[in-house]
């Protein structure tokens, strides 16, 4: 049994009520878009918007805590990292499922180390991650809720590990997709990001799911059954993008579609982190400085939610109690799944085929150069 702390159902920031509900006062965006040139209509904002984000980055930035409690789970502590390396973080309880194909896929990327964070996993995790020499795993004596879900804990891996460089920031259900990333690596990406002055790249988490019902006995993945390597769909319309208070944000998908959840699915799993990058007091779906998070989705993250067999990470997330709203976007899909019809397939279903695929329909920008 697994079970991944996925920061999809944390709460955007302190005061929000009901996460997935919010709106902001910018006007709704075609997504996907039909044609490369509606790009141009993503990223703009004019001066009281931008005076308004200042204000509200300043007013998270103050409210921020920086006391998380982590440790390395090894005796060799904190290993510095070399000139030019990659690093991942990521947060994880329960993944053992996940972390083989995930690891391969990031290596094949180009990631040169894993900084994890095991949020006290008892099916294996820690164990597998210490066996792995490019991981460094590390530990808390906070509870996953208590780290603002995961936020501490991502924000002090960065501090501990240095800032102006690079990291790439998943959860281990996350399968990172950028134009042309079958063949081109991260530092590929990363260069077509600073040639066009982006020190983010940002991602919609968009839920695939297999062919028939979720219910029943978990699927055996093949080797290499990374997502993308998988048989698998996703929602190909009845999406929205729209700017609100703290990024631009992208809601849609089977959860909406199916329960009427509106969480929002923007993430920036590829981040210059400098002495004004951080996500405690703001949000993994908005983290500061504010003003980074409105530029067109340049990457896709394949969110592997909904697999054969994730009904028992559903039910074991909402036992623990530690997500968001007590488990309240698991419950519904637990009760839909206890009637045996949990097959996310509509007309509107589109089989995943290639990153070059996902920039044909629209779902991601190409900036590659010409």
């Amino acid at each position: 049994m697994s079970l991944v702390a996925s920061s999809s159902s944390q709460p955007s920031s302190r005061g929000e009520a009901a996460a997935g509900r919010a709106r902001g006062g910018g006007p709704a965006l075609a997504y996907p878009v039909a044609d490369p040139r509606d790009w141009e209509r993503y990223g703009r904002l004019g001066p009281l918007a931008r005076l308004q984000l200042a204000l509200r980055n300043r007013r998270f930035g103050r409210r921020a805590r920086r006391d998380a409690s982590v440790a390395p789970a090894s005796r060799s502590g904190i290993r510095p990292l070399g000139a030019g390396e990659i690093a991942l973080v990521c947060v994880v309880r329960n993944g053992l499922r996940y972390l083989p194909d995930f690891a391969c896929h990031y290596r094949r990327l180009g990631v040169d180390r894993f900084l994890v964070l095991d949020d006290r996993s008892d099916d294996g995790t820690a164990e597998w991650l210490l066996g792995q020499p490019d991981v460094d795993l590390f530990r808390s004596g906070l509870r996953y809720a208590q780290s603002e879900w995961g936020r501490l804990w991502r924000d002090r891996l960065v501090e501990l590990h240095g800032g102006d460089r690079w990291y790439v920031g998943v959860d281990v259900d996350e399968t990172l997709v950028f134009p042309g990333s079958e063949t081109r690596s991260l530092r590929d990406f990363i260069r077509d990001l600073e040639r066009c002055g982006q020190r983010r790249s940002m991602a919609p988490m968009i839920d695939i799911y297999p062919e028939g019902s979720l219910c029943g006995v978990a699927e055996d993945w093949p080797q290499g059954g990374a997502a993308q390597a998988r048989d698998v769909f996703f929602d190909g319309d009845g999406y929205e993008a729209r700017a609100d208070k703290f990024c631009l944000s992208l809601r849609g998908g089977p959860r909406r579609r199916l329960l009427g959840f509106d969480n929002r699915l923007t993430k920036f799993p590829l981040v210059f982190a400098d002495a004004w990058t951080g996500e405690a007091g703001a949000s993994v779906h908005g983290p500061r400085p504010l003003a980074r998070n409105f530029e067109a989705p340049t990457a896709v993250l394949l969110h592997d939610k909904f697999h054969k067999g994730a009904v028992e990470e559903w039910r074991q997330l909402v036992e623990e109690n530690q997500h968001f709203g007590d488990g309240m976007y698991y419950r519904p899909l637990l009760e839909r799944a206890a009637t045996g019809d949990l097959d996310l397939r509509y007309e509107g279903s589109v089989r995943y085929v290639s990153s070059d695929d996902l920039v044909r329909r629209g779902f991601m920008r190409d900036i590659r150069p010409r």
